[in-house]
């Protein structure tokens, strides 16, 4: 009579420094990319990563790459999740809605409530565009000049 093997290997828990290094790699990445202005933060990162993970052969997949890749997807996930919680306050949900005969997603915000980034128009009236504003690099500037302390000591929460 042959004995049953198991194999099953459990997973063991990723140590939390681990998980916040990779995710402020991330953010400073964000942070330092010029071209990643708040308008590139609105997109359904939520529903489009959904979408991908819902690939069974890659969820189950036992390949290193495979697992790598997931891992790094729900990083890049958690990262742009923080953004947006910063950016708009809640992360960004697309909706199909039709305007003109046109199909279009658009992302959902609070009735009459837009980013600031849409503003158009200063304080005094005077046309402004605001379309390109980087808010991330903004706030690590104010953080150097006020805090002093760097973006990575203030995710890892030292003094």
């Amino acid at each position: 009579m042959k004995k049953k093997t198991n194999n099953t290997k459990y997973i063991q828990p990723k140590k939390w420094d681990v998980l916040i290094n990779d995710i402020n790699k991330v953010v400073q990445m964000f942070v330092n990319d010029p071209r990643d202005t708040d308008s590139f933060f609105m997109r359904g990162e939520l529903q489009e990563t959904l979408r991908i993970l819902s690939d069974l052969d890659l969820m189950k997949s036992n390949d290193p790459i495979h697992k790598e890749m997931v891992y790094v997807m729900g990083i890049n996930l958690i990262s742009t999740l923080m953004v947006q919680m910063s950016l708009f306050h809640r992360p960004i949900v697309m909706i199909n809605t039709e305007i003109d005969e046109t199909e279009i997603e658009v992302p959902m915000f609070p009735t009459n409530e837009v980013p600031f980034f849409t503003k158009q128009v200063n304080s005094k009236g005077k046309f402004t565009d605001y379309s390109d504003l980087h808010s991330l690099s903004i706030m690590k500037d104010y953080y150097l000049k006020i805090d002093k302390r760097s973006p990575q000591e203030i995710m890892e929460g030292k003094r």
